[in-house]
């Protein structure tokens, strides 16, 4: 004889949680924040149907929300090996969105290839700036 198994509604943090989330609230400009992206950029991605342009979206709007808070962004990339696209902290303005992040994304990241995420993590704490 099976079990029967009782299916619950999905879980929510507290009793009465909205199910529709708030806004992201606008950045100050402030000290500003270092921020390290490590993006995959293996062929997992690229076979997945629509993350590559999931991955470029999200991106695309994480970088776009620090722009002129003084905050700062680097980038490591990774599929058979790690690499460093932005290979330094560089401050996020409407400039550098045009010049550097949006660029970067939009023509350099083409995923194939393996999924070595320890290269990636040993990129993220070698290679970059403390």
């Amino acid at each position: 004889m099976a079990a029967l198994v009782a299916i619950a509604p999905p879980a929510r943090g507290a009793p009465n949680e909205p199910t529709v989330p708030a806004s992201n609230p606008d950045l100050d400009a402030a000290c500003g924040l270092d921020v390290l992206m490590i993006l995959d950029e293996s062929g997992s991605i690229a076979s997945t149907a629509g993350a590559t342009a999931a991955v470029k979206s999200a991106y695309t709007a994480f970088v776009s929300a620090l722009a002129n808070t003084g905050s700062r962004v680097g980038v490591v990339e990774f599929s058979k090996v790690a690499s460093l696209p932005i290979n330094q902290y560089v401050t996020v303005t409407n400039a550098t969105l045009a010049s550097t992040f949006l660029p970067y994304i939009n023509n350099n990241y083409n995923p194939a290839g393996n999924t070595n995420w320890e290269d990636a993590l040993r990129a993220a704490r070698y290679f970059m700036e403390r």
